[in-house]
């Protein structure tokens, strides 16, 4: 289950509805923004692997 710091609430509450979708998928535990950082790099390294996936 995915758990967002008070700290962070604000921050993570002004991403885009699918943002927040894809990175309660990852089941992730946001302390910091650096860990928000991490979440949100990993769905574009998803997303570019899937791409390139896709074009092979």
């Amino acid at each position: 289950m995915t758990y967002v710091n008070p700290r962070i609430r604000a921050k993570f509450d002004s991403l885009s509805s699918e943002l927040k979708k894809e990175i309660w998928a990852l089941n992730a535990s946001l302390n910091s923004t650096s860990d928000l950082a991490v979440a949100l790099q990993s769905i574009i390294d998803d997303a570019e692997t899937s791409e390139i996936t896709s074009i092979s």
